[in-house]
C-alpha cells in the first residue's frame, strides 16, 4: 500500500514538473509576451507594467506591479509585489513596495522608499542620496559613498538604459542595508526586438556568498521594458512574466 502511495506522488510530482516545463518553455516567454502587449511609447508620463508571478512555473505566487510616472523635474520608478489573489496568500498575506526618485537634471537618485507589510504589521525605510557631496542619509546617520550610487531600483533602472550590445558587461554600484554592491549585467544576447540580460549582484570586495543572481528578458527599443524574469532561488525556480501594461 506504501509503495502505490509513493508511486501515485511520483507520478503527480512528475506530471507538474513536465507541465511545469512545458509551460515555461511555450507560454512564459519573451517573445510571447512581447506580442501580446505591442509596442510601447517611451514618451508616455505613467506606466505601469503588470505581471504574474510563479512558482515553478505552475503555482501562482502574486503579482508584481513595475510603474513609472514623469514629473517636471523627476522620474519615478517603483516595484510592488503582493501575494494577495495567489496560492500563498493561504499562507501568508504579505506585499513590498520600492520606490525611487531620479532627478531629471543629472540622472541620479535622490530619495529611496521602501515599505513592506506581513500580517498588518509594517516597516518601512527612507534613504536620501546626496549625490554632490556623496553622502547618504538614513534616519539620523551619514554614510559616505566613493562615487555617485544606486539604491537597488535605481541600479536595476539605470542598467535598463546601457547599451545592449552582446558580450558588454556593465556594472553599477548601488547601496543595500548600508552595505555597497555590485549589479553587473552581461548582455547575452539581442535579437527579435528582445534583449537578454544575465544580472549578478554580489557585495562589493567579496564576489561570492553575498547576493544573488537572475535572468531578465526586455525590449530592444527606446521603452526598454522588462518582459520575463527567471531565477533558481534557495527555496526553487521562480519565473515573473508579464501579462499586460496601463498607460496614460
Amino acid at each position: 500500500m506504501l509503495r502505490k502511495i509513493k508511486r501515485y506522488f511520483l507520478v503527480i510530482l512528475a506530471f507538474f514538473l513536465i507541465c511545469g516545463i512545458l509551460k515555461d518553455m511555450i507560454f512564459d516567454t519573451p517573445l510571447r509576451a512581447k506580442n501580446n502587449i505591442g509596442s510601447l511609447s517611451s514618451a508616455v508620463s505613467h506606466r505601469v507594467l503588470v505581471y504574474k508571478m510563479y512558482y515553478g512555473s505552475i503555482l501562482p505566487i502574486g503579482t508584481l506591479n513595475f510603474a513609472y510616472t514623469s514629473k517636471e523635474d523627476t522620474d519615478i520608478y517603483s516595484a510592488q509585489a503582493t501575494t494577495l489573489g495567489s496560492f500563498i496568500e493561504k499562507f501568508i498575506e504579505a506585499s513590498a513596495r520600492i520606490e525611487t526618485h531620479f532627478l531629471k537634471k543629472n540622472g541620479l537618485p535622490y530619495q529611496y522608499i521602501e515599505t513592506t507589510v506581513v500580517k498588518d504589521k509594517q516597516k518601512s525605510k527612507e534613504i536620501f542620496f546626496d549625490q554632490e557631496n556623496l553622502l547618504v542619509t538614513r534616519d539620523d546617520r551619514k554614510i559616505k559613498i566613493a562615487e555617485p550610487t544606486y539604491d537597488p531600483l535605481g541600479a536595476f533602472v539605470h542598467l535598463l538604459t546601457l547599451p545592449l550590445e552582446k558580450g558588454v558587461i556593465h556594472q553599477v554600484r548601488c547601496l543595500a542595508e548600508d552595505v555597497v554592491y555590485i549589479m553587473k549585467g552581461d548582455v547575452v544576447f539581442v535579437s527579435g526586438g528582445v534583449a537578454k540580460i544575465s544580472i549578478d549582484i554580489r557585495r562589493d570586495g567579496q564576489p561570492s556568498g553575498h547576493g544573488a543572481s537572475f535572468d531578465a528578458w526586455i525590449t530592444d527599443d527606446n521603452s526598454r521594458s522588462p518582459l520575463v524574469f527567471k531565477s533558481w532561488t534557495p527555496v526553487g525556480y521562480v519565473s515573473v512574466v508579464l501579462n499586460k501594461v496601463e498607460v496614460q
